[in-house]
């Protein structure tokens, strides 16, 4: 069954936020455009293949964006997924220029478009948030509320940054806390610990 899922002003309001968001000079967000294997499976490679890539600097980029986004996710059957740490336009082209040097001198010459992106994913993000990925395999979709004053009760005292819908169920974005109590009652819960990605919008 088709579902819509449209996060659009909730992240565009996240975004807006401070201090573990914000639009900062010199420094960007990265959206992309998935099309996943499991939403596809008459695609016979096994991989993801990244449709486009969009670069959020300032704060209408996201919603000047919008129509473009829905067009094509709807077009190639693809989600649109926020990488919600922000990342620096200097280490970015550092990063870049590091690569192809060493595609250079080992004369990796493949899909050299793809270095800007790999490059910039790579620095190490200036503010550390983990993801608490809740679906309906998990069976604590009833339980959302319990899960989040867990979180509160942990050492140290954190809250949900932002509760974000998904196609399944929800994203808790949080900043790092003690987790061993959470796991023990909630062990079906995805801990995500690295800079990760959060759904914008899809319509599957």
């Amino acid at each position: 069954m088709t579902k819509e899922v449209d996060n659009f002003k909730l992240i565009n309001e996240l975004l807006k936020s401070g201090p573990l968001f914000g639009y900062h000079k010199n420094q960007f967000y990265c959206l992309q455009l998935i099309r996943r294997k499991k939403d596809n499976p008459s695609i016979i490679k096994n991989a993801n293949k990244v449709i486009k890539t969009f670069y959020l600097v300032n704060e209408d980029d996201l919603m000047n964006n919008k129509d473009e986004i829905i067009t094509l996710c709807n077009l190639y059957n693809c989600r649109a997924y926020l990488y919600y740490s922000r990342r620096s336009c200097r280490e970015s082209i550092v990063n870049t220029i590091k690569e192809l040097a060493q595609r250079l001198l080992t004369k990796n010459y493949i899909m050299p478009w793809r270095v800007f992106n790999m490059a910039s994913s790579r620095i190490k993000p200036e503010v550390s948030l983990w993801l608490i990925d809740i679906d309906d395999d998990s069976g604590y979709l009833d339980k959302l509320d319990e899960l989040q004053e867990e979180v509160k009760k942990s050492s140290p005292y954190k809250d949900i940054v932002a509760k974000i819908p998904t196609r399944t169920g929800y994203h808790f974005l949080v900043e790092p806390f003690d987790s061993r109590e959470f796991k023990k009652k909630y062990p079906n819960a995805d801990i995500k610990r690295e800079s990760s990605s959060t759904l914008v919008y899809c319509n599957l």
